[in-house]
């Protein structure tokens, strides 16, 4: 037998998102050291509660987290016109169509809910691919001797 806890029903419950989301900010609160841990795992809940609407599980859910908690720290870097919640319903639908690239951002509920078109979708991916550009330093192979050799013959 599992036991429930307090967090899964309050996201299970039939509360709006937004007092789920003031329900388990207070949760968060009481167990968050400094505000930078409170605010990763603010956005966390929230992504929790839309992944919960779109029945995310398993490795995309792990995913999702550690994209949010690990790797953008900062949102405003992905994209200035789009709220906390919005960024996360994108990072939620990236790692979607990661593992099913046959989806269709306007045919759910919840993205349209939060106003993302495929617009923003497409201008989140292009701000992730150039954040990922920036990371990773591109190494210039230079060529073997041999090649060079053959190319002169």
């Amino acid at each position: 037998m599992t036991t429930v806890t307090k967090t899964e029903r309050i996201i299970n419950s039939n509360l709006s998102d937004k007092q789920k989301w003031k329900e388990l900010s207070k949760r968060t609160r009481i167990y968050c050291d400094d505000m930078e841990d409170y605010r990763i795992k603010d956005k966390i809940t929230i992504a929790k509660i839309l992944m919960n609407e779109l029945k995310v599980s398993g490795n995309k859910r792990k995913e999702v987290e550690y994209m949010i908690s690990s790797e953008f720290k900062n949102f405003k870097d992905l994209s200035k016109n789009c709220s906390s919640e919005q960024i996360i319903g994108l990072i939620i639908f990236y790692v979607m169509k990661s593992h099913d690239i046959s989806l269709v951002l306007e045919k759910y509920k919840s993205f349209k809910k939060l106003g993302l078109t495929n617009k923003h979708y497409m201008t989140f991916a292009t701000k992730l691919s150039n954040y990922y550009q920036k990371q990773i330093p591109i190494k210039i192979r230079q060529p073997s001797s041999s090649f060079h050799e053959n190319f002169i013959k």
